[in-house]
């Protein structure tokens, strides 16, 4: 996993001059004015735990490579420092990792008061709301509470009302049931005359399919995929076939039918005949 943190000089150089002693708080103070934390990049993808530290002080440019906290390379101002003299500067290595540490611990816990901040609030909205809407219950009920009173006088009156009006209802419901009887009656005759055009639409459809394959306009019933037929012409397959043909069928299959349609895929078959 890669990770790269960008720090303010103002945040890390005010942590880096905290002394205990008094007297020497004014000379860091002076000296944080020059320093600047510019990049720390950390590779963890191969396990290695390398860090990059790009880090300015005095006017000077440091560049700092770490294995596992040990310098393992180090330049200033783009010119390599020789290993026996890592030593002068692991102090001001050690600072800049405590430092690091510290702001991403503060990072965390600010990120975690922020949520916690933003849970409350929305805990207090909430208990806001429920405040809000007990008072408008409250305004509802009592209300309610007058109008019952009311609504007692006269609901004798309903009563007899309502009771004239189921009356008439219970009329109208007998009244309504012997025309439901009359209506699917009639449903179900028609439904017995669709079935009986749909079988004469099938019967026909299977005749027509046995004189194009018996004329060899196709090669089997399973070959056909599309028919159309209609006073424009007579179409297999979305294939217009000659006038002659287009007479034929039209004499031996419309008889006063304006077409005749036919569509094939998989199993779904769809006809019509108008």
């Amino acid at each position: 996993m890669k990770s790269k943190f960008l720090l303010t000089a103002l945040l890390f150089t005010s942590a880096l001059c905290m002394n205990s002693v008094q007297a020497q708080q004014k000379d860091e103070t002076r000296k944080s004015e020059n320093r600047s934390l510019l990049s720390v990049y950390t590779d963890k993808s191969d396990g290695s735990g390398e860090t990059i530290i790009q880090y300015m002080e005095d006017g000077k440019r440091y560049k700092i490579r770490l294995m596992d906290s040990k310098i393992t390379e180090l330049f200033v101002d783009g010119k390599e420092v020789a290993k026996e003299d890592f030593g002068k500067y692991e102090p001001m290595v050690n600072k800049i990792l405590v430092q690091i540490e510290k702001d991403r611990e503060q990072a965390a816990k600010d990120r975690a008061q922020a949520e916690l901040d933003r849970e409350q609030a929305n805990k207090d909205r909430a208990q806001a709301e429920i405040h809000r809407q007990q008072a408008d219950k409250d305004r509802a009920q009592a209300n309610i509470d007058r109008e019952k009173s009311e609504k007692a006088r006269g609901q004798m009156k309903l009563d007899r009302e309502q009771a004239d009006k189921d009356r008439a209802q219970m009329v109208r419901d007998r009244e309504q049931s012997e025309k439901d009887r009359e209506q699917a009656k009639h449903d179900r005759e028609m439904a017995a005359i669709d079935r009986a055009h749909a079988e004469e639409e099938r019967k026909l459809l299977d005749a027509m399919i046995d004189e194009l394959v018996k004329d060899k306009l196709v090669e089997s019933r399973d070959a056909l995929t599309s028919l159309e037929l209609d006073e424009t012409g007579l179409y297999i397959n979305r294939k217009e076939q000659s006038e002659s043909l287009h007479q034929r069928y039209s004499q031996k299959y419309l008889k006063g039918k304006n077409s005749f349609y036919y569509r094939k895929s998989g199993n779904n078959r769809q006809i019509s005949v108008e």
